[in-house]
């Protein structure tokens, strides 16, 4: 039986049982030496928001780090249902433009769109992690960093945990990039995107008998001045999962999730045509919130947080390096050699995520509304990021890894 001191196994601390932490949990768990905890500060694991839709590169690394994942996502993944529909990723339309009734844009992938349920989808992979591994009601206070290869994680309980190393995954709150980075960092914080988002998963019947069958089974987003909104089916088109975004805001004043006021809603995008208004109408209902959208700064040193689908690549890169490391001295090298792959990526991601906010809520300086410019725009954005050798990544972090270790040894 292994012992904290036996030099053959090393201890990771994973802070966060999101999809990101359980992807990478699950990865790293093929590995005999690795000893893995998870810490997720709620009773169980979960995740935010009704959808998810994965591109091609996200479920080449689900695939990548264990089959089993993609098998969960392909048998939960719903698809656009329309003739001619089935590689298109999402249908733009300028709602309330001149030709609303339209699409102005429909770029395509190799999986086109292929949304699930995002807590149903996490619970699975829930069920691929050992009882033993996850550890509940874990807030984590601070981090504690020691020079014997080691850290302690301080939890808001009074309790504390020890390991060789410790991976956040902890969301855009991120108690573990505070760590990293330091407090007063001007990285160390999410800061207010000038975006709010309103949420609702109405019933699959009741939304074609809003808005009709086709327009309720295909992923489409409604782009204007400074808004749009987005709706796609899951959960085995059982419910529509529609997103509101105004990115009109200046500032944002209390609590990062507000409930919201149906009457502000409708004024916010009444402007939108009647399509929307007719989508709109569906927030009428109790319960609806209204959350400001953050982002990171930019970070000197690399952190999950790029988006559900960069965290499912970061957790395969992490895991294939992580294989390697046979020794908690060599856990730097790992590291090191996933921030080489990764951060020039994740970073570019980032940019290029500001300038896809602008453009779908027509305000990317040279597009704005010229529904052409808009076209030619987006039918070739994301084939950089989609059409992404995975794989290759992680042989690359890999190499690096070895050149590293060796380099060490010798």
């Amino acid at each position: 039986m292994a012992t904290k001191s036996d030099s053959r196994f090393f201890d990771v601390a994973i802070v966060g049982g999101g999809l990101g932490g359980l992807s990478l949990a699950i990865g790293l768990l093929k590995n005999p030496h690795l000893r893995v905890k998870i810490y997720e500060s709620a009773e169980k694991f979960s995740d935010i928001g009704a959808g998810l839709d994965l591109a091609p590169n996200a479920q080449q690394a689900l695939k990548l780090i264990d089959p089993k994942l993609e098998q969960v996502y392909s048998s939960q993944a719903i698809h656009n249902n329309g003739k001619g529909l089935e590689n298109v990723w999402v249908e733009f339309r300028n709602a309330a433009g001149p030709n609303g009734d339209q699409a102005i844009a429909a770029p395509t992938s190799e999986t086109g769109s292929a949304s699930v349920h995002r807590a149903k989808f996490v619970a699975e992979l829930a069920k691929l992690i050992p009882e033993e591994v996850a550890h509940f009601k874990k807030v984590l206070g601070r981090v504690e960093n020691h020079d014997s290869n080691r850290v302690t994680l301080h939890f808001n309980d009074g309790t504390t945990a020890t390991a060789h190393c410790a991976i956040g995954a902890d969301g855009v709150h991120s108690v573990v990039r505070k760590g990293l980075l330091g407090e007063q960092s001007p990285a160390a914080n999410a800061i207010f995107s000038g975006a709010v988002a309103y949420r609702v998963a109405p019933p699959l019947q009741e939304a074609i008998a809003a808005l009709g069958t086709t327009c309720a089974q295909v992923n489409r987003c409604y782009v204007g001045k400074g808004r749009c909104i987005i709706t796609y089916p899951i959960d085995h088109r059982q419910i529509l999962n529609i997103g509101a975004v105004n990115a009109s805001y200046d500032h944002w004043d209390g609590p990062w999730v507000k409930q919201a006021e149906y009457s502000k809603i409708a004024a916010e995008f009444s402007d939108m045509g009647q399509q929307v208004e007719k989508i709109i109408k569906l927030f009428d209902r109790p319960g609806i919130l209204k959350r400001s959208i953050l982002e990171q700064p930019p970070a000197p040193t690399y952190f999950h947080g790029q988006g559900a689908a960069q965290t499912i690549v970061d957790a395969f890169v992490l895991q294939a390096v992580f294989a390697l490391v046979d020794t908690p001295a060599k856990i730097p090298m790992a590291f090191q050699a996933y921030d080489s792959i990764r951060r020039p990526r994740s970073q570019k991601v980032w940019e290029t995520s500001r300038e896809a906010g602008e453009l779908i809520t027509l305000r990317l300086p040279g597009v704005l509304d010229d529904e052409k410019a808009f076209r030619a725009d987006m039918d070739t954005r994301m084939d950089w990021i989609w059409n992404a050798d995975v794989a290759g990544e992680g042989r690359e972090a890999v190499a690096i890894y070895n050149q590293l270790a060796g380099r060490e040894s010798a």
